[in-house]
């Protein structure tokens, strides 16, 4: 199974690799993704390069050998079975820790036995059902040794760049890093602008005082941030003030009304004024809130802030209407022969 491994950019400029053809540089690369977390595999170099090289045609066995020759790989035999062992793995991996303990045996090993990570030997001839006892005692002919020894008359090469490996951060089959889950941060309380009008805003604002400072300061930041970035202009904010509440009311809509407006050169103290009048009419009539105009539709395109919204402007008679203030009346003053011929036709 493939898994990502680290690559450091010292690799690319490091002078013994370079002596390698680029097949095998790459092979080398590849090599490390099908190696356990402790550098080490089968060899077997017909599947290595159906695995790592299968649209090259090329001698993987030949390439492995001249890795081996240069230090950066040693090949050796474990009862029998052929295996690879990556030099210098520990100085340039950090496999992942969920990743599996490697079951190959490290070069130098007495046959049949496993070095586990932790240094210590495993008999893979126990019986199954015996749990191996990995405590040598003071006659055990098995003692512990390093996990890797290397059997190669050659130093292994030093690839550029001695800090650690930081494959640690990725996942065994894949190159997305592991980060830990982001910590959820509360959403900053916003207080709308008509919270004064139905009663409960100062209700809101305590509640919005209290989770604010219970907030780290990074968030009280961010949410006062964001309420700067959301304020109006104090003459937008007057007129909103001072306009009566109606339900479903939509500031933001008015806004773009009143900036419309104003954008078309109407007076912003003739808006204002308009509010004024139309809350004086509002008031003295006692509307019911529900049929209170849209201040988005107040200041619309029909102008309604220019209309006079006195109370004597709307209640004056027109022309010929009665004067006494019942409908029923002036049925007298009615001529109701006009229009009538002498025949009786009309």
């Amino acid at each position: 199974m493939a898994r990502a491994r680290n690559i450091k950019p010292g690799f690319f400029t490091n002078d013994v690799l370079a002596d390698i053809p680029a097949l095998g540089r790459l092979l080398f690369v590849g090599l490390w993704t099908i190696a356990d977390r402790a550098g080490r595999l089968e060899d077997r170099p017909k599947k290595i390069k159906a695995q790592i090289l299968p649209y090259d045609d090329c001698d993987c066995d030949a390439l492995l050998d001249i890795l081996t020759r240069h230090g950066f790989i040693q090949r050796y035999q474990s009862a029998g079975d052929t295996f690879i062992q990556i030099t210098k793995w520990d100085a340039h991996q950090n496999p992942h820790v969920k990743e599996m303990e490697s079951t190959i045996p490290a070069p130098d090993m007495p046959d049949g036995a496993v070095n586990t990570d932790a240094g210590q030997l495993v008999n893979l001839e126990a019986k199954s059902d015996t749990k191996p006892d990995t405590k040598p005692s003071h006659n055990s002919s098995i003692r512990p040794v390093p996990l890797l020894t290397g059997t190669s008359t050659m130093p292994a090469p030093v690839l550029t760049g001695s800090s650690p490996a930081d494959s640690l951060n990725l996942i065994p089959d894949s190159l997305n890093p592991l980060f830990p889950d982001p910590v959820p941060t509360p959403a900053p309380v916003m207080s709308g602008k008509n919270e004064g009008k139905d009663g409960g805003g100062s209700e809101r604002k305590n509640e919005a005082s209290s989770v604010s400072s219970s907030m780290p300061n990074s968030v009280t930041a961010n949410a006062n941030t964001s309420t700067t970035a959301s304020t109006y202009p104090v003459d937008f904010e007057q007129a909103w003030q001072a306009y009566p509440p109606r339900p479903g009311a939509s500031k933001k809509e008015a806004w773009k009304a009143w900036r419309a407006r104003c954008k078309a050169g109407a007076d912003k103290a003739a808006l204002l004024a308009g509010v004024q009048r139309y809350a004086a009419y509002v008031a003295a009539l006692h509307t019911a809130p529900q049929f209170i105009k849209h201040a988005a539709t107040f200041f619309g395109p029909d102008e309604h802030y220019k209309a006079d919204w006195s109370i004597k402007a709307r209640a004056s008679p027109g022309p010929g209407a009665a004067t006494t203030g019942n409908r029923h009346n002036g049925f007298e003053q009615i001529n109701y022969q006009q229009g009538i011929a002498q025949d009786g036709s009309f």
